[in-house]
C-alpha cells in the first residue's frame, strides 16, 4: 500500500494508513506469487475485512497494507479489482 501511495496511484487510497480496517487497498496476487507471498491467515483482520469486499477472491485477494515487501518479492506483481485481466 505504502508503495502504491508513493506512485500516487489513486486506485489505491489507503484511506486507513495501513491499519487492516478499510480495505481500500484491496489488490490481487498475480499467480506465480502466491507461494512467495504466503497464505493470508484465515483468523486475522485481513481475511475477515477481505470476505466482505466486492470482488473478493480466495486465495488471491490481499490487503495491500499488509504485504511487508521483501528482497524475496522484488518485481511481485499485484492486480487492481477492476483489472479486466483475471
Amino acid at each position: 500500500m505504502e508503495a502504491a501511495k508513493e506512485a500516487n496511484l489513486d486506485e489505491i487510497p489507503g484511506d486507513c494508513g495501513g491499519c487492516c480496517a478499510c480495505a481500500t487497498c484491496h489488490v490481487y496476487v498475480n499467480n506465480a506469487w502466491i507461494d512467495k507471498l504466503g497464505i493470508i491467515d484465515y483468523n486475522k483482520p485481513e481475511q475477515e475485512l477481505l470476505e466482505y469486499e466486492k470482488g473478493y477472491k480466495k486465495g488471491i485477494s490481499r490487503l495491500g497494507c499488509q504485504i511487508q515487501l521483501t528482497k524475496e518479492l522484488d518485481n511481485i506483481t499485484f492486480h487492481l479489482k477492476d483489472d479486466e485481466l483475471l
